[in-house]
């Protein structure tokens, strides 16, 4: 309309005033449609975000089970053991934004929620072709506290690797139980890279831990293991003597022949037809 010249016309006044009537009257129609859209759009977010958060929901169930676990457990000397999952910054400060943002107003979502849902996508993903969100990509460690028996207080220092690796072999004492049907008795191994990790004294305890619960110990150690835990241990496999030069494979010339070294009683020896020369050597007994 032409009604910012010098001089408009009453007929030019009237349209325009006219218009503006029509705009003022539609604003509350316009106002409910924009708030329909706005809701419905903070409800597509949310759907979406949900995942996100059910994500983080998971891993706090998750360390919560596996807490309720180690308590009904002692280690050793230690009194109580507690996990806590390290999981992405990035992911943590996103979700703690998505828990802040309210998906039921009748207001967009503020621009530093869209910014740092941008910065999440690109720093986490950038141009990578895999976009999926897994549990690899979030959880970047698992860490320990532990109270030692007669003590108060927690300590959260890194532990001893002979402490850490009782720990682990308890951990995977948990999930491992958790995938058995009830009822059943399955006899897991439990493997350990290095047997030399777990101070001797600590057998004693851990041995009749894993056997009462259908555990095996299955561990590596080099030629300076002493006597004692092999005794311990009960078992011992020389890899050594355990090739062969006939090989179904170039590269597998180690077979399993059955025949483990252990230490033998008398009362055992001499069930078994073996006597004790005074040498100490293992000699059939004339029958």
């Amino acid at each position: 309309f032409n009604i910012r010249v010098d001089s408009p016309t009453s007929r030019t006044i009237k349209q325009t005033f006219g218009r503006l009537e029509e705009v003022f009257n539609e604003l509350p129609q316009n106002q409910r449609f924009l708030s329909e859209k706005i809701g419905s759009h903070n409800l597509t977010v949310s759907h979406y975000t949900k995942t996100l958060t059910n994500h983080a929901e998971h891993i706090k169930a998750f360390t919560s089970k596996l807490n309720r676990d180690f308590s009904a457990v002692t280690i050793n000397d230690l009194e109580q053991v507690e996990v806590t999952i390290e999981i992405d910054r990035r992911f943590k400060s996103l979700v703690a934004e998505i828990n802040s943002a309210d998906f039921h107003a009748d207001e967009m979502l503020s621009k530093n929620f869209y910014d740092r849902l941008k910065v999440f996508v690109n720093s986490f993903f950038g141009n990578k072709s895999d976009n999926r969100l897994t549990m690899d990509k979030i959880v970047k460690g698992l860490h320990y506290r532990i109270k030692k028996q007669g003590k108060d207080k927690w300590l959260t220092k890194k532990q001893s690797n002979s402490t850490t690796s009782l720990i682990n072999l308890q951990l995977a004492q948990i999930l491992l139980n958790r995938i058995k049907k009830e009822g059943s008795s399955v006899v897991f191994p439990l493997v350990h890279d290095e047997l030399a990790d777990i101070n001797i004294d600590q057998f004693d305890w851990l041995l009749p831990h894993l056997t009462k619960n259908d555990f095996r110990l299955f561990s590596a150690a080099t030629y300076s293991v002493s006597p004692e835990l092999i005794r311990k241990v009960g078992n011992l496999h020389e890899i050594g003597s355990m090739r062969t030069s006939r090989a179904y494979s170039e590269g597998r010339t180690i077979v399993y022949w059955k025949g483990s070294e252990k230490f033998t009683d008398t009362t055992s020896a001499k069930a078994s037809n073996v006597i004790f020369a005074e040498q100490s050597e293992l000699e059939l007994a004339n029958s």
